[in-house]
């Protein structure tokens, strides 16, 4: 009996600790994103009417989110109409198994609102020209996604990173296990057992939920020292870049005390998250592993690197907005994926790479559309030079993008005109046209790529009321006056250590 209850409380203790790392996921150091009015909310509110832009949610839906594919039709088969996430493993799997170049591009977060920001950007603009998703799906298949875990509707990035990775559908929070708590065989896995290189990208640690998918079992995603050290020590993955830095290093010292990762732009720098003096840094370095953590060392590494692990922050990158006009020294998800590429492909046998863009989740949670749509459109980018990879080899090459879930509920919708703004509208047939609907022009959706910075790095710079209306104003694509800016500032203030 005594065991029986140690076991209970331990479950709960767990969960627990599970369920408050769901709540706070995406800004989970910063207490304003997860309660009262959010700051976020009231900003939204505030421009509805010049972004159409709507969130039902700062947190995961269960709506069902896109896939795209190119490559050997065989596979694509598998991987067309209404499927399950579970479906991709199984696809993924027998495709490493029979040697065949797997890369695959997960949007965390990306649902088909999420995706159709930048086709819009192309419709504004009147450019003719398509994103990669879409040249991606018209050349090869589509596929709609439903992402429920084991005997639930709504996932978490854990449950459905394993699902992904292993064709097992789990319980929400828990890594590379079954629901049954064992252990389960991943698409990684797969390919180590056929002598494929292997390679794993994300702009999160490399220690969080989704990347962890592919070589992590825990019963929590939340223990990512643990992680770790699975992946330091039960894996042989060739190239590992992201965040995540803390997760390596002893107990009690800086990310900065260490030759390897001094480099890290100091607003990325931070204090070790273990309770024990294991260096993982010295492991991966004994195992052959080269280490770099900026932008310039990893375009230095010699194309003829055997292993590459690149450290780039103490926890996550920036947010591609927070970066793409900063000097941060931090690479783009781009430039991580051409070098994982260029030594991947060296193993003639074949390899599988794993790239997330996962900054599209973490702007969702916070209902910041301008970034999400910036975030996107990295993961254009890297589907734009994965797609020219692919053309090199199309008959040995399998190329997807998806989705582990939809957060946020993100939407645009008009609204209904009172009477008095029902303006009519002469058109060249001589008919009256009186709109009762406020319908967003493109002119002014593409107010929205103005924005530069997110929400959060907005919101949490500490200042004064006039530098607040300043920065928000000079930052936020869209009109912002000084009345909704007090608003936005009076709940900011709320959260204690803000001024």
């Amino acid at each position: 009996m005594k065991k029986l209850l140690l076991m209970f409380f331990a479950i709960l203790f767990l969960a627990c600790a599970e369920r408050k790392s769901e709540v706070d996921f995406g800004m989970e150091y910063n207490k304003m994103w997860g309660a009262g009015d959010k700051p976020q909310w009231v900003l939204n509110h505030g421009i509805f009417e010049q972004t159409a832009v709507n969130w039902s949610t700062g947190k995961h839906t269960a709506t069902p989110v896109p896939l795209g594919a190119v490559g050997p039709k065989k596979y694509l088969k598998m991987l067309s109409g209404i499927i399950q996430n579970t479906d991709i493993a199984k696809t993924l799997k027998l495709a490493v198994s029979e040697n065949v170049n797997v890369i695959l591009v997960i949007g965390d977060g990306m649902g088909f609102g999420h995706l159709s920001l930048p086709i819009f950007n192309n419709i504004a603009r009147e450019n003719g020209e398509q994103t990669y998703f879409e040249k991606i799906t018209k050349d090869g298949t589509t596929g709609i996604v439903f992402t429920n875990p084991y005997k639930e509707i709504i996932t978490s990035s854990a449950a459905a990173a394993t699902a992904i990775a292993s064709g097992t559908k789990t319980r929400v929070g828990m890594l590379g296990l079954g629901p049954n708590g064992k252990r389960v065989e991943t698409i990684l896995d797969v390919a180590e057992k056929n002598n494929l290189s292997t390679g794993l990208i994300s702009e999160a640690p490399i220690t969080h939920a989704t990347p962890a998918g592919f070589y992590g079992h825990s019963i929590s995603r939340s223990n990512q020292n643990l992680i770790a050290e699975q992946l330091v020590n039960d894996n042989e993955i060739e190239v590992l870049l992201g965040g995540g830095a803390k997760f390596f290093i002893p107990a009690n010292t800086l990310t900065n005390d260490f030759d390897q990762l001094k480099k890290i732009n100091v607003s990325l720098q931070g204090k070790s998250a273990r309770k024990d003096k294991k260096n993982l840094l010295k492991i991966m370095q004994n195992k052959g592993y080269e280490i770099v953590s900026t932008k310039d060392e990893l375009s230095q590494i010699s194309n003829k690197t055997k292993k590459l692990l690149g450290l780039f922050a103490a926890n996550a990158m920036n947010a591609r907005i927070d970066r793409d006009n900063e000097n941060t020294g931090e690479p783009s998800l781009v430039e991580m994926s051409e070098k994982a590429i260029t030594i991947l492909q060296k193993n003639k046998k074949g390899y599988f790479l794993m790239i997330e863009a996962a900054r599209i989740d973490w702007e969702a949670h916070a209902n910041d559309a301008g970034a999400v749509l910036k975030a996107v459109e990295e993961m254009n980018d890297v589907l734009e030079y994965c797609y020219k990879v692919y053309k090199t080899n199309p008959k040995n090459t399998l190329l997807v993008f998806t989705a582990d879930h939809e957060t946020g509920g993100l939407g645009l919708s008009y609204y209904s005109l009172p009477k008095g703004k029902r303006i009519p509208i002469k058109l060249e047939s001589g008919d009256i046209y009186t709109p009762t609907k406020f319908n967003l022009p493109f002119s002014d959706y593409l107010k929205l790529n103005k924005q530069n910075s997110t929400f959060e790095k907005i919101f949490t710079e500490k200042n004064d009321f006039n530098n607040f209306y300043k920065k928000i104003s000079d930052n936020v694509g869209y009109k912002i006056d000084k009345t909704l800016a007090r608003k936005i500032y009076e709940e900011i203030s709320k959260f204690e250590g803000y001024k």
